[in-house]
């Protein structure tokens, strides 16, 4: 038989890639059974092993600036043509010492994007989840040649906290430094950029603005943000634009790059139309089974294309809170409490996929 395994991360369990592993031992009963992996991201922490991986590429560990303006190593990746690039590896909230949206930036995205470019890459991945950062993106950009002017004409970065200094922008040097290149986000949120759902009330809660007169602060700073960059032409409703702090606005606006959705970018990469209609078995998985999972999740974009070619996938999950649907298994075990039960996913894992192995 033939299998498809493309699964998510089980988050504070196991990575997609392990799931894979587990599948790859599991399902194999017969020495004619081929399985074919794909472990997918959501743009957050693991994205860039992800699509180096999918890509047949290489990992790149190199200096480049973090959150809080210190300087470690990091990651990117890239294949022949393409650079994969994560603002959770530079600016990630589980990587910042000092969570704190008024002061956090981008910078460490933009670094990377020029060493890729010296590589020769002309083309970026950028993906856009996990940021401890409220700043639009102007980190990014300035960290490849944009320049930010406050009123008395001295350049400055701007953070979360200080958006509303900007007077003016010069992006003669960004531009430059950008030319000829090509960019695509991947993000897995619509919020826009500003508004109740928009990325400062939604999101900048967990990067530490936890009092509401904060994030009415960084709300008013990123609205002067949006005005001082409304000649770049890009809406800040835009659906997306909110990701990651705002750099989902960046990428439209500064890069002129175009945002997709994760799931449809790395379906679209391995082929999947064709994977799907030659296997007798697509498999996935993520931690949590719920309605969630029909709002843009990548489960849900799975099973919506296999749905389109007439194919069924299985689903494995730690926990299911939409029962009825024989299509998915839940591995929790309900005598087991959450914690067990998470250090037990692996275990559980391998069970259940030999135990469906057996039913086929």
């Amino acid at each position: 038989m033939k299998f498809l395994v493309i699964p998510d991360s089980f988050k504070g369990s196991i990575s997609s890639t392990e799931f894979c592993e587990i599948a790859k031992k599991s399902l194999r009963i017969d020495a004619s059974d081929e399985i074919e992996c794909y472990p997918i991201c959501d743009g957050g922490e693991g994205s860039v092993d992800c699509l180096t991986k999918i890509f047949d590429g290489k990992v790149v560990t190199a200096p480049a600036t973090d959150g809080n303006l210190f300087k470690r190593k990091a990651i990117y990746g890239y294949d022949k043509e393409k650079a994969f690039i994560s603002v959770a590896e530079t600016s990630g909230l589980a990587k910042t010492l000092i969570k704190d949206p008024f002061v956090t930036t981008t910078m460490g995205m933009g670094e990377q994007i020029l060493q890729a470019k010296h590589l020769g890459k002309k083309k970026f991945i950028l993906c856009l989840g996990g940021s401890s950062t409220n700043d639009g993106g102007a980190g990014l950009v300035y960290a490849l040649g944009g320049k930010f002017l406050n009123d008395r004409g001295e350049t400055f970065l701007p953070t979360g906290g200080n958006l509303s200094e900007i007077s003016s922008i010069d992006l003669t040097d960004f531009y430059k430094n950008i030319d000829g290149s090509e960019f695509i986000a991947m993000c897995d949120v619509v919020n826009p950029l500003l508004g109740e759902n928009g990325c400062t009330y939604v999101y900048a809660p967990q990067k530490g603005a936890k009092k509401p007169e904060e994030r009415d602060k960084l709300e008013q700073n990123m609205k002067v943000f949006a005005e001082k960059t409304a000649f770049l032409g890009v809406d800040p409703f835009t659906p997306g634009a909110g990701a990651a702090g705002g750099l989902g606005y960046c990428a439209l606006a500064f890069l002129k790059g175009k945002i997709v959705r994760g799931i449809d970018f790395i379906l679209d990469a391995i082929d999947f139309k064709t994977k799907a209609m030659s296997s007798d078995a697509i498999i996935t998985g993520e931690g949590k089974y719920d309605a969630s999972t029909s709002y843009g999740k990548a489960v849900r974009g799975i099973m919506d294309r296999a749905s389109e070619l007439g194919k069924d996938v299985y689903v494995f999950c730690g926990k299911n809170d939409v029962p009825g649907d024989k299509r998915v298994r839940e591995l929790n075990d309900p005598d087991m409490s959450l914690q067990d039960n998470m250090r037990l996913t692996a275990e559980h894992l391998k069970t259940a996929l030999e135990q469906f192995r057996k039913t086929l």
